[in-house]
């Protein structure tokens, strides 16, 4: 998702950076339940999309009054990755369950022995 803040064009994406700038604001984990989790995450996303910006969280939360359609489209977006993420997520868990099952389908050999 790209927003326009302060004259600078960011990509927003959702990852590591982003999340733990969110935990390190709000000192809890990223469990998004309502607004304001919501809206602390666009902040820590906006944060993370560009180190040298300096934005507070007023000029920020001023900002999204002035746009407040930018939060429904960062709600979608959001939606919209974790869903990918969970689905990326499930097909490696599956891929990686069934080469577990083709291991242990293929028996072991047997070593010789010398006595």
């Amino acid at each position: 998702m790209r927003v326009n803040i302060k004259d600078k064009d960011l990509e927003l994406k959702y990852g590591f950076r982003a999340m733990m700038l969110y935990e390190k604001i709000t000192d809890k984990s990223f469990m998004p339940q309502g607004l304001f989790d919501v809206v602390m995450f666009f902040y820590a996303s906006v944060l993370a999309a560009d180190r040298e910006l300096i934005l507070s969280l007023d000029e920020f939360l001023d900002w999204l009054d002035e746009n407040p359609h930018k939060a429904a489209e960062f709600s979608d977006w959001l939606v919209a990755s974790i869903e990918q993420q969970n689905t990326l997520s499930s097909t490696l868990k599956e891929k990686m369950d069934a080469e577990g099952k083709k291991k242990s389908k293929t028996k072991p050999k047997k070593m010789k022995t010398t006595e």
